[in-house]
């Protein structure tokens, strides 16, 4: 969340050093099978496998509070981070066209992502119900 202001205080040198330290952080909090990916900007994904809605709800709130409780360097000052995060789970069983699927997915995630962020962020929100989890 709110990577903006970073950018536009510090320079996109900054922020990209700052989202490197994010990144580097998700890393290192990943169990297992998980798997980090970035999209584009300040987006990532985290992929589960196996896990059901309310499995990957309570990871990705446990991701958010690694991230909160986190300090990260920003030009020579020390800054706390918040995550929004957008919850799916699909069931690769019942797929037809994996591109389609996949763009999908990925659709609905960042509508959920903006809803998030619109609702003040440092939440987590369900593609699905589209309501914000306790925060």
């Amino acid at each position: 969340d709110n990577f903006g202001p970073i950018n536009e205080t510090h320079g996109r040198d900054v922020g990209d050093a700052v989202l490197r330290q994010l990144a580097q952080r998700l890393q290192q909090v990943l169990h297992g099978e998980e798997l980090l990916a970035h999209l584009d900007g300040t987006y990532f994904a985290v992929v589960l496998f196996p896990a059901n809605l309310q499995q990957a709800r309570q990871r990705a709130g446990e991701l958010r509070l690694s991230i909160s409780g986190s300090n990260f360097d920003c030009a020579e000052a020390q800054i706390k981070l918040t995550l929004s995060a957008a919850v799916a789970s699909l069931d690769s069983s019942a797929t037809g066209d994996l591109r389609d699927v996949g763009q999908g997915a990925l659709q609905s995630l960042n509508h959920a992502l903006l809803q998030a962020k619109r609702a003040g962020g440092d939440c987590v929100v369900d593609t699905v119900s589209e309501t914000a989890a306790a925060a």
